[in-house]
């Protein structure tokens, strides 16, 4: 006698086992599909990324000279330190190595990081310029541990007699956020050198070269292997002032350190052969990041370094007016070389009284035994 066997649970079960391995699959088969095709440029860029990197080469600023062709600023030549945020595992770590490897003010660091907040991932950070060969020595034997971090030989703002012009050349630095947003400088990318003041200000796009860059393809520890690509940088061009070296420096050193002007023209041509204005700052303090205490020392310098005494200041004529009035009156011939005036204080002009400076006046001028009379008149 046969025995009927059901399978049709047994069946039942087998058809939901396939469905179930089905949708697996094809829910493999999408997201295989999403990976290679939807985000494929999304992922490409990612790998690109883990193998190439992108180099800035900065273009060096062109040469300020002086009417005679003597060079007041140059460029040199310096390793600094660049930090790729994309490439690092550990922000807390990179921030530790930095600080306690190479003994960047923690503060520093952390202002140079939060201005670069708004960079594209993938644009370096410049965090230190002008590095010693120790300090290179010591990034490159911890170049596996760190490969976020990489040395670049790039071009640092030279002013060769130091605060020689200063208020006429200015200086540099790198521009900030809220100047991004200005017309100025709006032209500019995030972490670009600019003038900030004076000749480097008024001339930025005249000196400014065109930066460069160039692609390497590195290993996982960033070791360098090849080099795929190089657009040269173009320097910027060449910018000569009427001022003459020889007489700025004969000015200043004239003016010592106490506060003064001297302005010194061709009256044929109009050129200024001086603008020499002291006390002065040394532009080479903001060719690198200057220091928090050293900026707070020279704003809160009570001699005011930073101001141009030559054409930020509103004096009184004084004395050198006198010269034209006197020779004025000699030609009018309203007085002459034997004249004298008499000065008891005040003077009444339109009703209005003019008062000396002096209490009580200066008495009588111009009328001294045995001496040249002198024909300036008195010090109202």
């Amino acid at each position: 006698m046969a025995i009927y066997q059901d399978n049709s649970e047994l069946a039942r079960r087998l058809g939901w086992i396939r469905v179930a391995i089905v949708l697996v699959f094809i829910g493999i088969g999408l997201k295989l599909w999403h990976l290679t095709v939807v985000r494929y440029d999304h992922y490409r860029q990612l790998a690109t990324q883990n193998r190439v990197r992108t180099l800035p080469l900065v273009a060096p600023r062109g040469l300020v000279l002086d009417r005679g062709g003597e060079v007041l600023v140059d460029n040199v030549f310096a390793f600094n330190l660049l930090f790729f945020r994309d490439e690092t595992d550990s922000l807390q770590e990179t921030v530790r190595f930095l600080t306690e490897g190479l003994g960047i003010d923690t503060g520093d660091l952390e202002e140079r990081l939060d201005s670069a907040a708004s960079y594209p991932a993938a644009q370096p950070v410049l965090i230190k310029e002008n590095l010693t060969m120790e300090e290179v020595a010591y990034l490159l034997a911890h170049r596996g541990d760190h490969p976020e971090l990489r040395t670049s030989h790039q071009p640092r703002r030279r002013y060769i007699h130091g605060s020689l012009a200063a208020h006429v050349l200015g200086f540099v630095g790198e521009v900030s956020r809220e100047e991004l947003q200005t017309d100025e400088y709006r032209s500019n990318k995030p972490g670009e050198t600019v003038g900030k003041a004076g000749i480097e200000r008024v001339y930025n796009e005249h000196l400014a070269g065109t930066d460069g860059f160039r692609q390497v393809l590195v290993n996982h520890v960033g070791k360098f292997l090849s080099e795929l690509r190089r657009v040269e940088p173009v320097p910027g061009k060449e910018l000569r002032l009427t001022i003459d070296y020889e007489l700025q420096k004969v000015a200043e050193f004239e003016l010592g350190n106490s506060p003064g002007a001297v302005v010194a023209l061709n009256p044929k041509s109009g050129d200024i052969l001086v603008m020499a204005s002291t006390p002065a700052f040394d532009p080479n303090l903001f060719a690198s990041r200057i220091s928090a205490a050293k900026w707070a020392e020279l704003i809160e310098d009570s001699d005011r370094p930073f101001q141009n005494r030559a054409i930020q200041s509103t004096f009184a004529p004084g004395s050198t007016f006198k010269v034209i009035m006197a020779l004025a009156g000699l030609e009018s011939g309203v007085i002459d070389p034997s004249s004298s005036v008499y000065c008891n204080g005040a003077i009444n002009m339109y009703g209005r009284p003019f008062r000396c400076w002096r209490a009580g006046g200066h008495a009588r001028q111009g009328d001294r035994s045995g001496v040249e009379p002198i024909y300036v008149g008195c010090d109202c």
